[in-house]
């Protein structure tokens, strides 16, 4: 309670709200301070510093007196007794304390007067725990205005989106559109601007094997940010690598209970198409391929060359680990338990076995880049891609209310759509497996042994996960187990043999305990123990 001349003075708190965030750069707030500031002078009271606001909050959704709003903690402290009962609540207009229907905001007032008295700025009006008739009148017709005031301009905004849902490529553009886009001036199309560069650019590394972070730090390397001025994050890029408004899709969407619920099929051709449906869908096959491997080695370094390939040899799946003053070495899963006899494997001393024994002219068919290949392996990531978005519609329908009988029968519609597109794939991978068995584009041994090079350098640079990334594709064409025995380590190595036409599967094994120091002096350390041919594929 303050003090002026001799006389206490009673305390005024101000709450102020509007409800669009566009009206941030308007004069809503300087009006609603200047009027609280006046009446307090006039009226002899202390305005509180503690002011409670709603900033692009509604009042007639009521979100406005949630306890995590302005006004709910206003509220929550009347309750708590924190707020003097002599004191004043000063608002602009009843319509900011409420535009919900009458009884919910004509209950919410009483609820406050109960605490302390609330004053309209706009007319002078104090309404009390024992407001007579008249001001009941007067505040319940105020209610009225303003919910009936909403609920029309909620019918005319969700008209004109129904019109734009409906007809949206003939509908007027509006200003909320990927930042790599800008709106003509009829607003009636969008143009691609220069932040394109900084889309492509993720699309691009993503393709090339660099998880999120790694792409994240690369942009903002280059000075490049996001649609928010801000850093990249890993978060920002998983969002940008997703979206499917770079091929030109645009998702009608409504709000239902806060949330944008997708309202029918996406429109094609509505954004300008800035990534190639190629190059999406092997991005989305990366990322899925890193989500599903991320537990066989570190994804942010790609120093795993065969994760998806390769074994240990008691059938356990190889992680990479750093060992002995930071030596890399393949590491068995089954060893944590106990359940593996087999030792660490030394990543270099895998990387010399690759320069020795694979890249080799025997090998040129099976680790060869398969030019025929490419369409059916685009044909592949798309249906993949189709797939897994049936498959995730499919297990958001599977937490809902299963007795619903409109929700099982899409339920059985999107199975019957996945186990199609799961046949199709597999008729797909088929063809590119005899496909194998045709034309390729031959490296050379050079080309080949620098990838290796550059793929065993400690640091995880753009150009050595581009490598790993290459030579991982290339290795995998082979089946690989690793393993040891009396302190001497081994390979089993499995191909198709292209002019045998028959599958080999071959042993090798290091000609010393200690491989690394043989390496160092530029020895051979591999020899090959054991062969064996099959017209048939090893399990």
């Amino acid at each position: 309670m303050g003090f002026f001349y001799g006389v206490f003075m009673s305390i005024a708190y101000s709450y102020r709200r509007f409800s669009s965030k566009g009206q941030e750069q308007g004069d809503s707030i300087r009006r609603q301070t200047e009027l609280a500031e006046k009446y307090c002078i006039e009226h002899r009271l202390e305005l509180s510093n503690q002011t409670y606001e709603d900033l692009g909050v509604s009042a007639w959704t009521g979100s406005n007196s949630h306890e995590d709003a302005g006004l709910g903690q206003f509220l929550k402290a009347c309750e708590l007794k924190k707020i003097p009962e002599d004191s004043v609540l000063l608002v602009e207009s009843l319509d900011r304390l409420s535009r919900e229907k009458i009884m919910k905001a004509m209950t919410q007032l009483m609820s406050i007067t109960r605490h302390i008295d609330v004053v309209t700025l706009v007319d002078n009006r104090r309404y009390t725990s024992d407001m007579d008739f008249s001001d009941i009148i007067i505040a319940g017709a105020t209610m009225v205005r303003a919910n009936e005031e909403s609920e029309i301009k909620s019918q005319r905004i969700s008209a004109v989106w129904e019109a734009k849902r409906r007809d949206p490529k003939r509908s007027k553009k509006t200003r909320k559109c990927p930042f790599w886009l800008d709106v003509t001036d009829d607003s009636m199309d969008f143009v691609v601007n220069e932040k394109v560069e900084i889309v492509r650019e993720a699309y691009r590394l993503s393709a090339e094997g660099l998880g999120n972070m790694k792409v994240a730090k690369y942009l903002n390397s280059k000075g490049f940010r996001t649609a928010r001025d801000k850093d990249w994050s890993p978060a920002n890029v998983s969002v940008l690598l997703k979206a499917r408004t770079v091929l030109g899709e645009y998702q009608p969407c409504k709000v239902i209970n806060r949330k944008a619920v997708s309202q029918g099929d996406p429109v094609v051709d509505y954004y300008p198409q800035v990534i190639d449906t190629e190059l999406f869908n092997k991005v989305q096959i990366c990322i899925s391929d890193r989500a599903r491997n991320i537990r066989m080695g570190s994804t942010s370094s790609h120093r795993n060359l065969i994760r998806s390939n390769g074994r240990c040899m008691c059938g356990g799946e190889l992680f990479i680990t750093s060992k002995r003053q930071g030596v890399a070495y393949f590491q068995c899963q089954n060893k944590t338990n106990s359940e593996c006899s087999h030792s660490l494997f030394r990543y270099d001393v895998f990387l010399q076995f690759i320069r020795e024994q694979v890249i080799r002219p025997m090998y040129f068919r099976a680790w060869a880049i398969d030019d025929s290949s490419n369409e059916h392996e685009s044909k592949r990531d798309a249906l993949v891609v189709q797939r897994n978005i049936e498959q995730s519609k499919l297990d958001a329908l599977l937490e809902l209310d299963l007795s619903n009988p409109s929700i099982t029968l899409k339920i059985g519609v999107l199975a019957n759509q996945v186990e199609k597109f799961d046949s199709e794939i597999l008729e797909v991978e088929q063809q590119i497996a005899k496909s194998k068995l045709g034309n390729f584009k031959f490296e050379s041994l050079d080309t080949m042994l620098k990838l290796t090079d550059v793929a065993g350098e400690g640091d995880s640079t753009e150009k050595q996960i581009s490598a790993r990334v290459q030579l991982n594709r290339m290795l995998s064409n082979f089946k690989i187990e690793l393993g040891s025995n009396e302190r001497k380590s081994l390979v089993y190595i499995e191909y198709f043999d292209q002019h045998k036409q028959e599958y080999s599967k071959q042993l090798f094994q290091t000609k010393t305990t200690a491989p690394s120091r043989a390496i160092k002096k530029k020895k051979m350390i591999w020899e090959l123990i054991d062969l064996t041919l099959n017209k048939q594929t090893f399990d």
